[in-house]
């Protein structure tokens, strides 16, 4: 929303006052009101990021009051705890110089003062069903803010206490979102009516407002029944007919708002019901909270079947600011072009509240004592060198290897690669196979002694078994060249044993000579 500011400053920026605060450089000049301006900013970060956001600050001339600069702060810390798509989100906050700001969502859209002003000029009126979806977004927003609570769990209870067609945003795709937090009352900021005299817009205050009592959740739905009143009716609510704001906060504290019934004789009169409870005098006989008027609304809407569509909202927009959506867009698109050399942000002064320190000033032996030890400024060159001995002593030991002649006491660990393929011992359970014993047993002819033997000791069973297997299959080899003769003669001679050697180690993988 590129609008001309209040008190009549220049939209566009001149190249010398696109200059950076902070991180955000500073495009176009939104609005400003008499404590605070507002600024269309980006923000540029590493791989192309970059984001338009809308910048807060007090202005130059009021830097200096403290009390000012503690309500910019304590608007941005209240709102950047809301998190709702019917309320502006706070993104960031900061110090520039003397300075405070801070950065919000930025809204390409209008307010609903200069959305009531484009069709009041165009002779047209906003449709039933466009000023219940904009109300019923607003009373979900603030239903938000009533129930907000703080991390410990207790209620806050946030009254925002300025509800206003100004602070409140319709967006070019049909949302309505909530905007300005800067008088809200919480819990824990209590209230300085008596000391600050009112702060708000009169038209728009509750009857407790306007009579400095304490206020609750109650008020705001109160100044969102006057915008209902306004929206549905087509005229203002209260108006200071004789130029005084006394007169008129008196006349709102003490006089019960008229019915719509009295100025549109054909309006509905369930919605009247609903307008004139959320205007009721008393705070008792009002709804207990934004969303009570939320759900009678709904009810309502969808009662009579009208459309509260966010897709319409965006269609009548669109028709009503048509040139100013294209001259909007083309204005950031060559923001977004340009690309001015602004200088960087100015190095970051020190915190508010903590003096310097001049180092001149200071004795030559504080300036000693501070002054860290040698050996603090040698210990990361021994540190660093005792690394690299750890590393090269673990490179030496994990390259050294068994010689052939010493066999490995352990296993080379599987890189487990191919573990899991179809042919893996792994999944069939398979017993790995003994290797073969590189030894040649000869079978003996008939004229000779039988040299098979077979070892019977049971601490040698699986080396037997192997040995034996390897001798029947030499066996079977060789005798298949020998004739049926031998064959039969070998077959039927009777083997004999033999005892081992006396010297010979019954833990031997081999069989005895």
């Amino acid at each position: 929303m590129l609008e001309e500011s209040v008190d009549g400053g220049a939209l566009p920026l001149e190249p010398a006052e696109r200059v950076w605060v902070g991180k955000y450089e500073l495009l176009h000049r939104i609005g400003a009101g008499g404590m605070a301006e507002v600024f269309l900013a980006r923000t540029i970060a590493v791989g192309g990021f970059e984001k338009l956001v809308a910048l807060k600050r007090v202005r130059p001339e009021w830097v200096e009051n403290e009390r000012l600069i503690e309500m910019l702060l304590q608007e941005a810390r209240l709102a950047a705890t809301l998190h709702h798509p019917n309320i502006v989100q706070i993104y960031d906050a900061g110090e520039d110089g003397e300075n405070v700001f801070f950065t919000m969502e930025y809204i390409a859209g209008k307010d609903l003062r200069r959305l009531v002003q484009a069709t009041v000029r165009q002779r047209q009126r906003l449709p039933l069903g466009h000023v219940l979806h904009i109300v019923i977004g607003c009373a979900a927003g603030l239903h938000h803010a009533h129930e907000h609570r703080s991390p410990e769990g207790a209620a806050l209870e946030i009254v925002h206490r300025d509800v206003s067609p100004s602070n409140i945003l319709v967006s070019y795709d049909g949302t309505a979102k909530i905007v300005d937090f800067g008088i809200a009352r919480a819990a824990d900021h209590p209230s300085q009516e008596s000391a600050q005299g009112l702060r708000g817009k009169v038209p728009y205050m509750s009857p407790e407002q306007c009579r400095g009592e304490d206020l609750d959740r109650r008020s705001d739905v109160f100044s969102l029944g006057i915008i209902l009143w306004e929206l549905t009716v087509g005229r203002r609510l209260f108006t200071n007919l004789k130029g005084q704001d006394v007169d008129l906060v008196r006349h709102i504290a003490a006089t019960q708002a008229p019915r719509p019934s009295s100025v549109h004789p054909d309006y509905p009169p369930e919605l009247e019901a609903i307008v004139m409870k959320a205007l009721a005098l008393d705070p008792a006989a009002r709804f207990a909270s934004a969303l009570d008027l939320q759900l009678e609304l709904e009810e309502f809407a969808r009662e009579r079947r009208l459309v509260t569509s966010q897709a319409r909202l965006a269609e009548t927009m669109r028709q009503l600011f048509a040139p100013e959506i294209d001259a909007e867009e083309e204005a950031v698109r060559s923001y977004l072009s340009l690309n001015l050399p602004t200088p960087p942000p100015p190095p970051r002064p020190p915190t508010r509240g903590h003096p310097t320190v001049d180092e001149a000033a200071l004795p030559p032996s504080l300036i000693a004592a501070t002054e860290p030890p040698t050996w603090h400024r040698a210990a990361p060159f021994g540190l660093g060198l005792l690394i690299l001995v750890l590393a090269a002593a673990a490179i030496v030991k994990s390259g050294s290897a068994p010689t052939p002649d010493t066999p490995a006491k352990t296993m080379t660990p599987d890189s487990g690669r191919g573990a899991w393929e179809d042919d893996s011992p792994i999944l069939h359970n398979a017993p790995t196979a003994a290797p073969p014993i590189a030894r040649e047993i000869v079978v003996s002819s008939p004229t000779t002694t039988d040299t098979t033997s077979t070892s019977t000791s049971p601490s040698t069973s699986t080396s037997t078994s192997t040995s034996t297997s390897t001798s029947t299959s030499t066996s079977t080899a060789r005798d298949a060249d020998a004739s049926p003769t031998r064959r039969t003669a070998t077959k039927g001679r009777k083997k004999t044993k033999q005892k081992p050697p006396a010297d010979w180690d019954p833990n031997s993988p081999l069989p005895p000579p």
